[in-house]
């Protein structure tokens, strides 16, 4: 239904209860990241990590901060574009284009992709970052 709000907000109630697994934290972070409060899901993300002792919650939630960082990013790097293209008409076809001394990478060391014709970019082949 596309109410993230009140989905982190049951997974968050859920994870309360004793016993549950740590995936009902994850939950609520995923669920937060996806209705756009990632600040709110990157607090949860790190509490994990540093909480933890489990490796695999440990490198979950590693693996998320780092998607969240790669958003971050992707946000910044389309308002590159978006005032790349109301300067010059068009879309940037190579980073160079758009002045950035080297072609920008993902927190995983992958290089963004631009998408052809379409201001927007991507993650690139080899990149590590979760996608959703």
């Amino acid at each position: 239904q596309h109410d993230y709000a009140t989905a982190a907000e049951v997974y968050g109630r859920g994870a309360e209860v004793p016993g549950v697994p740590p995936w009902m934290q994850a939950m609520k972070a995923r669920m937060a990241a996806e209705g756009g409060s990632r600040d709110t899901a990157r607090e949860i993300y790190t509490r994990m990590f540093e909480q933890s002792a489990d490796e695999k919650v440990k490198d979950m939630a590693h693996k998320r901060l780092l998607q969240l960082d790669s958003l971050d990013e992707r946000d910044a790097l389309r308002k590159l574009l978006v005032a790349y293209q109301r300067r010059t008409g068009r879309c940037p076809a190579t980073w160079r284009e758009i002045n950035l001394a080297r072609v920008p990478t993902d927190p995983s060391g992958a290089p963004y992709e631009l998408k052809p014709g379409k201001c927007e970019v991507e993650l690139g082949q080899g990149s590590e970052i979760i996608v959703k």
